[in-house]
């Protein structure tokens, strides 16, 4: 059954933007589920001009580091 819709001004003015994250790594499920909602998400005339790379490890620590991302402690 769907759930009652939330009035955007509550959701815009709920909203907080995170700047520190736990080490803990994000389930592959969770990931999967966040990319497939956003599969629904509109885009300008239909451009969809978005492309997404899910790297984890080295690869990720490698490539945070070239863009000049701090190390973790």
């Amino acid at each position: 059954m769907p759930t009652a819709a939330i009035p955007f001004t509550d959701l815009a003015r709920s909203r907080h933007s995170v700047r520190k994250f736990l080490p803990d790594p994000v389930p592959p499920a969770d990931i999967r589920g966040v990319l497939e909602d956003a599969q629904t998400a509109p885009s300008n005339c239909n451009t969809q001009p978005w492309t997404v790379h899910v790297v984890s490890g080295a690869a990720r620590d490698a490539r945070a580091r070239g863009r000049g991302a701090a190390r973790p402690p």
